[in-house]
């Protein structure tokens, strides 16, 4: 799945599970788009080459009212190999990709209302925005 979203030129793509059914798992695959303008030929591209990934790998896709019966050996094995476990580092990664574009908005903001300050003080106005202020006596 990974190889898919690099097929699809997505940066830092990442995958987790995000959910276990009874009859499956369900998985998230993302990574950065740089074109944001290629949106939903990126999805479609992405989920065509997952498909075809999976396919190559002898992973079946099917409907859930597919019935089938196999042939198996007495001694055939039905669960799979523990996975070697991923070291905590990448944890914090998958949260940084996801959320350093919201944190580089929330700085450029704070830098916009800095610079916004500093030129109102400039000029000599102060308060706020919108707000209006009354010198010497109302009549």
């Amino acid at each position: 799945m990974l190889e898919a979203a690099e097929e699809c030129e997505l940066e830092e793509p990442f995958m987790h599970v995000e959910e276990l059914g009874d009859y499956s798992v369900t998985y998230r695959v993302a990574g950065l788009l740089k074109d944001v303008k290629k949106l939903i030929s990126a999805r479609s591209d992405l989920r065509e080459r997952v498909m075809d990934g999976l396919h190559r790998g002898g992973v079946e896709i099917v409907s859930p009212t597919f019935m089938n019966q196999r042939v198996f050996k007495p001694d055939s094995r039905f669960i799979p190999e523990v996975a070697v476990e991923q070291p905590e580092a990448e944890e914090s990664t998958r949260e940084e990709v996801v959320f350093d574009k919201a944190q580089r908005v929330d700085r450029r903001d704070q830098i916009t209302e800095g610079t916004d300050q500093e030129v109102r003080r400039g000029r000599g106005e102060t308060g706020t925005r919108g707000a209006t202020r009354t010198v010497g006596n109302p009549v």
